[in-house]
């Protein structure tokens, strides 16, 4: 019973988020689903919606207002401080851990941002705000407009046209890959890995939805021209051998560790890549 009430949670998540382009039909196997649209017609991506959507508690909603309404009036203030002002200026008592833990994430968010004054850190708001960052620069919003559709990552320039309240009117795309801006997390998470030189842990899995977990050493991502999939390009060292993986099929990204041996094996790469036959060595699937 819970399995199906989350499939049905998730597949009400999904409609909200395509509105009109999902269908319904039957066949002789039953109700079908699909998704049907022309990508050459869109505007923006409508996906990015996975990442604008969230849940949150009536103490979110609460601790985001008050928190910012604090700080503008009061920037630099301390975790305790911040906590008292909310209980004698709105009258809600919230514990230091919960009001500490949202400041944590607002900082890694971008919003706030920490300061270390001897031992204790003071908070204030960012002053990186899109609205000034584009006040000035009406030709920025053409390329912001273009970067959003265009480029991996285009959900940032998606939400910098939200908050200036600008929609996509000048750009379409004839060969417009959506899906794959599913898979932002796992790009970001291994270019950080590439430029920390780390050695990483892949959860991988393959059309059987078996797991597998392989270590290896990023190189360079490649994304095919045709599809639009993308691929890391790894060495193995247990396996002593480059290969490539679908970024579609990878699950998770840790890194372990920084490799010293990183810049040799980038050097082999380097050599090795003009012949590459596409943008694989080889493609991993599991079995």
């Amino acid at each position: 019973m819970l399995l199906l009430r989350t499939y049905d949670n998730e597949k009400r998540r999904i409609e909200s988020w395509l509105g009109d382009l999902v269908t319904f039909g039957t066949s002789k196997k039953g109700k079908q689903i699909t998704i049907s649209l022309d990508s050459g017609q869109l505007p923006a991506n409508p996906l990015y919606k996975a990442y604008k959507s969230k849940s949150f508690t009536d103490n979110d909603i609460c601790l985001h207002f008050f928190i910012l309404d604090i700080l503008k009036e009061q920037p630099g203030l301390s975790v305790e401080e911040i906590t008292d002002g909310i209980c004698h200026r709105y009258g809600k008592i919230f514990d230091t851990q919960t009001v500490r833990l949202k400041l944590r994430e607002y900082v890694s968010e971008g919003i706030l941002l920490q300061t270390k004054h001897g031992k204790m850190l003071r908070y204030s708001l960012t002053e990186d705000y899109p609205d000034t960052f584009c006040s000035d620069m009406k030709e920025l919003i053409d390329a912001i407009t273009f970067f959003s559709e265009a480029a991996p990552f285009g959900v940032v320039g998606s939400y910098l046209l939200d908050h200036m309240n600008i929609k996509n009117d000048i750009f379409l795309y004839k060969h417009h890959f959506i899906v794959h801006t599913l898979e932002d997390n796992i790009l970001l998470a291994l270019l950080d890995a590439i430029d920390g030189r780390c050695l990483i842990e892949l959860l991988n899995f393959g059309k059987s939805k078996q797991e597998t977990i392989i270590q290896g050493i990023p190189m360079k991502v490649y994304i095919s021209t045709q599809t639009g999939r993308r691929y890391i390009l790894m060495y193995l060292p247990n396996m002593k051998r480059f290969q490539a993986f679908r970024l579609d099929n990878i699950k998770s990204v840790k890194s372990l560790s920084i490799y010293e041996e990183y810049d040799y094996y980038k050097e082999k790469f380097d050599k090795n890549s003009p012949f590459l036959l596409g943008c694989v060595f080889w493609i991993y699937r599991s079995n």
